[in-house]
């Protein structure tokens, strides 16, 4: 009969979702990316671990980010929110876990305004000004800095 797996190998073979490295850094292995790694193939080599994943994998659902989304927005569900979801979700099989958190981030990008232009906002509060203080210069008919008289045209 086999020896069980070590809690540790046990727990890389839960944590492995296609990066033995962050695997096994999950599961309490310590040490350099290289070292992690050497330990990652030693313990994928291990038919033991191999089954833990297998059955692991055969537990997990395949979800497409496609028909989630749709399904969502039929629904009248925020598909965000789906996305969200099924991104953090460890039911979900690690590759739709990825899709999911790819389209999130394509998402973000497409609707982040904050990055699309940085001085708009310093643009308008300088216009504004500009504009408040040519009204007070036409108001009073001297100059808003200095004060002196402005030359009528």
């Amino acid at each position: 009969m086999a020896k069980p797996l070590t809690p540790k190998a046990q727990r890389f073979a839960e944590c492995y979702a296609g990066d033995g490295v962050a695997a096994a850094r999950q599961a309490g292995y310590t040490g350099t990316p290289g070292a992690l790694a050497v330990t990652a193939s030693r313990l994928l080599k291990d038919e033991r671990v191999q089954r833990v994943i297998a059955e692991r994998k055969r537990g997990l659902r395949r979800v497409s980010v496609r028909q989630a989304r749709a399904e969502a927005e039929a629904t009248g569900v925020d598909p965000i929110a789906v996305l969200e979801e099924l991104a953090t979700d460890t039911t979900v099989h690690p590759a739709s876990r990825v899709a999911a958190a790819k389209a999130l981030e394509r998402h973000r990008r497409a609707n982040d305004t904050s990055n699309a232009d940085p001085f708009a906002q310093l643009r308008a509060k300088i216009n504004e000004l500009t504009k408040a203080r040519l009204e007070r210069e036409r108001e009073t008919g001297r100059c808003a800095s200095c004060g002196a008289p402005l030359k009528r045209k």
